[in-house]
């Protein structure tokens, strides 16, 4: 990978799960699950030795497959994953919900749409991205499955993306990307024991840049606590519900502006529905964006290009002075209510008694709030008394 005119990013994918759609017959996985190691190309020589290290270690001289890696040693690599620096994204696909959408009759229908979800959210993300698949049945299939990424998802003459289906036993990053769509598949079927829920939880939280489960569809609470609080289903129910519309609804656009709000929105959406109580500082989130291509984010682009962004389209996010949080309980609501309380009411008492003073001071000459655009603000202000 020495020329000059390689892409800036790589992405190396596979996947796990069959493709047949009646989930109902024997042996046909409920998920199909697409993922992508992403790494910048000046470094996929480094992760490429890093990686063969471990399949040597687990593996000998054969391929890393999650379908032949039984749970003890599936938890062993991902303990050792863990200590390695990598990203990887991910789409989990539910089939016994893909099936009421309809349209999918044949496997070459189904693996195209599906991959190309996955790849029309890399090429939105990462301008110049050269992909390199696992590959896909016999070549003419291939070359069919090229044209369509090409034709379909490369959305602007200012993306460059190139797809190259390559030998799976020839490229160690395609077989991680294999490893983890298969970890991916066992956790989103409920297969795994409680052990490899948290190792792997544990590596998502580490390494993930997204995973998301298509369709788009409400999130089921994953936190059966029985010590919940009146109203903490509410709040769970319309905060992930806000969040969910809101990827759903803007997922189609490559628009710049979007592109990170969507980032952190998912990165949240992981936490709240799989790690629950944590916030996430924003310097946690801007490295999150960093990663994804977003490097240049200041503190103050952060809140007011994306946080701000997210509430004006009514997605519900706490905060504190611990960070950010899609709000599980009404207490994580409460936390958000009294972060406003004790930064607003201060400040509006404090414009308050300004107006006051220099109403006074020039004898009713100076009118703070006479022009239409401060009529919501003299409304509150008037609320405060005098």
């Amino acid at each position: 990978m020495s020329s000059s005119n390689m892409s800036e990013y790589f992405a190396f994918i596979d996947e796990s799960g069959n493709h047949d759609l009646d989930t109902s017959k024997e042996g046909v996985s409920t998920y199909y699950v697409v993922a992508a190691i992403v790494c910048k190309s000046a470094n996929v020589e480094s992760l490429t030795k890093t990686v063969d290290v471990i399949k040597n270690k687990h593996y000998g001289t054969g391929e890393i497959k999650s379908s032949k890696t039984k749970e003890d040693r599936r938890l062993r690599v991902i303990n050792d994953l863990l200590d390695i620096d990598f990203k990887f994204t991910a789409i989990a696909v539910n089939k016994n919900e893909l099936q009421k959408i309809g349209g999918f009759p044949h496997k070459k229908s189904f693996v195209k749409f599906l991959h190309g979800i996955l790849y029309k959210s890399l090429v939105a993300t990462y301008q110049d991205i050269s992909i390199r698949a696992d590959e896909h049945g016999r070549e003419e299939f291939m070359i069919g499955f090229r044209n369509y990424i090409t034709k379909n998802h490369i959305p602007d003459l200012f993306k460059t993306c190139t797809v190259e289906h390559v030998k799976s036993e020839s490229n160690v990053l395609v077989q991680l990307a294999d490893f983890l769509a298969g970890t991916i598949r066992i956790f989103y079927e409920e297969n795994a024991s409680k052990d490899l829920n948290e190792a792997f939880i544990k590596l998502a939280t580490k390494s993930r840049l997204s995973i998301e489960e298509w369709p788009p569809q409400h999130f089921r609470r994953i936190d059966q606590r029985p010590d919940r609080e009146e109203h903490d289903e509410v709040v769970f129910t319309v905060a992930m519900n806000s969040a969910a519309s809101f990827v759903s609804e803007n997922s189609e656009f490559s628009d710049e502006e979007i592109q990170p709000q969507l980032i952190v929105l998912k990165y949240l959406l992981f936490q709240a529905q799989f790690v629950h109580t944590e916030y996430i500082s924003s310097g946690e989130l801007r490295d999150h964006l960093a990663a994804c291509g977003y490097a240049d984010i200041s503190e103050h682009q952060f809140k007011s290009m994306v946080i701000s962004k997210l509430r004006d389209c009514d997605v519900l996010i706490s905060s504190s002075n611990r960070g950010y949080k899609i709000p599980q309980t009404h207490a994580d609501y409460m936390d958000f209510v009294e972060l406003v309380n004790g930064q607003t009411i201060p400040l509006l008492d404090r414009l308050r008694r300004a107006k006051k003073a220099l109403f006074e001071a020039s004898l009713g000459e100076i009118k703070t709030f006479d022009d239409p655009q401060y009529e919501k603000l003299k409304r509150v202000i008037d609320a405060l008394g005098n």
